[in-house]
C-alpha cells in the first residue's frame, strides 16, 4: 500500500467517534506477550464479525484519536535475535499474514498493522486462542458458542470467493486485470470510463469496494 493510501486508511480509522471493536490503539510501548494476544483476538474477532481485516495502531490516543509520535518499530524489533516478523510462525498457530506498515504521517511516526481474520480455525498464541468481549481480552475457550461460530465460518468458506488481493487502488486493479478480454468474451461493449469498468466488476461480485476507497480482488476473477 502506498503512502497516500496509508494516510487515507489512517484518517478513516481515526475518524471513528471512539475506539471500535475492530480497531485497537496502543500507546508508545511494546510488550511481546500482550502483542501476540492482541493479534490473536483481533484475528479471531474479525472472523466472528466477518470482516477481512482488523487493525492495531501505534500510537493514537484511544479517547481523543490524536496522532502521537511512536518509537515502536515492529520491523526493527528483535526478540531473541529474531526479527518480529519472523516470529509469527513461532508464536501463532496457524501463522497469519500480518501486514506491518511503518510510515510518517504529518511528521509523526506511525505503525499500522493489518490483521487478517482467522480463516480455517481460531488463531492461537501459546496454545490459547483469544477474543475481545466488551473491551476486555478473554480466552476463547470460555465462550464455546463463539468458538463454534469461528469453526462454522471456516466450514462455509468458498475458495473462489475468498480474497486474493486486498487494499489495492483502482489504478492497480485495472493494471492487474485483462478487462478488455472479459468484455470481449462476454460480448459486451467495453466501457469508455474506467469507473464504469470497476462498477461492472463490483456488480458481478468479482471485486469488493472497501470503506476507504480501495478494493478487494476475489480468486474467482483470477481463475475465470
Amino acid at each position: 500500500m502506498n503512502q497516500e493510501k496509508l494516510e487515507q486508511l489512517l484518517e478513516f480509522l481515526i475518524s471513528n467517534p471512539q475506539e471500535t471493536e475492530w480497531i485497537e490503539f496502543k500507546m508508545n510501548r511494546f510488550e511481546e506477550e500482550e502483542f501476540w494476544e492482541i493479534i490473536s483476538w483481533l484475528s479471531n474477532t474479525a472472523n466472528l464479525f466477518e470482516r477481512e481485516f482488523w487493525y492495531l495502531i501505534y500510537w493514537v490516543e484511544d479517547t481523543t484519536h490524536k496522532v502521537k509520535w511512536t518509537t515502536v518499530s515492529c520491523k526493527k524489533k528483535k526478540i531473541w535475535n529474531n526479527p518480529l516478523e519472523h516470529r509469527i510462525s513461532q508464536m501463532l498457530n496457524p501463522k497469519i499474514d500480518l501486514r506491518i506498515h511503518e510510515f510518517i504521517y504529518k511528521d509523526k511516526n506511525i505503525v499500522l498493522i493489518e490483521v487478517p481474520r482467522a480463516v480455517d480455525r481460531p488463531v492461537q498464541f501459546k496454545n490459547e486462542a483469544y477474543i475481545r468481549i466488551d473491551s476486555v481480552t478473554r480466552k476463547l475457550k470460555d465462550y464455546p458458542e463463539k468458538e463454534r461460530k469461528i469453526w462454522h465460518n471456516a466450514m462455509n468458506i468458498n475458495f473462489e470467493t475468498e480474497i486474493a488481493l486486498s487494499n489495492i487502488t483502482d489504478s492497480e486493479l485495472l493494471s492487474l486485470l485483462d478487462y478488455p478480454s472479459y468484455f470481449k468474451l462476454t460480448e459486451q461493449a467495453l466501457p469508455e470510463n474506467r469507473d464504469w469498468i470497476i462498477d461492472k466488476f463490483v456488480q458481478e461480485k468479482f471485486i469488493k469496494k472497501n470503506d476507504f476507497w480501495t478494493y478487494e480482488l476475489f480468486y474467482l476473477l483470477i481463475i475465470c
